[in-house]
């Protein structure tokens, strides 16, 4: 059995502009230096979890997939700003949100959860947002909220260094170690059109 996942992979460009908010974030308010940041080569765009899934289930997903991302087209996403999860009030979580291809990306989510519903459960019952997370407080807390206009002005200064095209899907596998989660590639499936 094994922990799975869908998401957007993202580019090296990318991945150094998200880099940057953490710095500029842990610059202004240096309390968040402690929290659980996500490993740079773990930063994504998530669609989908799929839970804990048998090897078989994990090649039939991939398989249903195939057929349905066969007629979803390319596309550009792109990250616009930084957000605190809930509120700078009570954080729990730092999101890099989507602006262009958001609306898209929620589609290409609704269309996966439709292609999977018979092999993995229906989908979370909260409405799918866009985004990579990029820091997990340990316990919620205030983050100063020039800090979060500080990556937000950052993935805005950025330009095209925080956008990607968007061709593929990829269904990761999870393993949780004492260092923090361990990401690895079971497919990469194209998007066709």
């Amino acid at each position: 059995m094994t922990r799975a996942f869908l998401g957007i992979g993202l580019p090296g460009r990318v991945t150094d502009a998200l880099i940057r908010c953490r710095r500029v974030i842990v610059d202004t308010d240096p309390a968040w230096a402690r929290e659980k940041w996500v490993a740079p080569e773990n930063l994504h765009v998530t669609l989908r979890f799929l839970g804990t899934l048998d090897p078989s289930t994990l090649d039939a997903v991939a398989e249903r997939l195939r057929g349905t991302l066969a007629d979803q087209h390319t596309y550009t996403l792109r990250l616009s700003g930084c957000v605190p999860v809930p509120n700078a009030r009570v954080a729990s979580m730092l999101w890099a949100s989507a602006g262009e291809g958001a609306g898209v990306t929620a589609s290409l989510a609704g269309h996966i959860d439709v292609a999977l519903e018979d092999l993995v459960g229906p989908a979370e019952s909260r409405r799918f947002k866009a985004h990579v997370t990029l820091c997990r407080a340990r316990r919620a807390r205030r983050i100063d909220p020039r800090a979060v206009q500080a990556a937000s002005d950052v993935l805005g200064a950025a330009g095209e260094a925080a956008a990607m095209s968007v061709r593929s899907v990829t269904l990761y596998t999870s393993t949780l170690t004492p260092a923090g989660p361990h990401y690895e590639t079971h497919t990469v499936l194209p998007l066709s059109r």
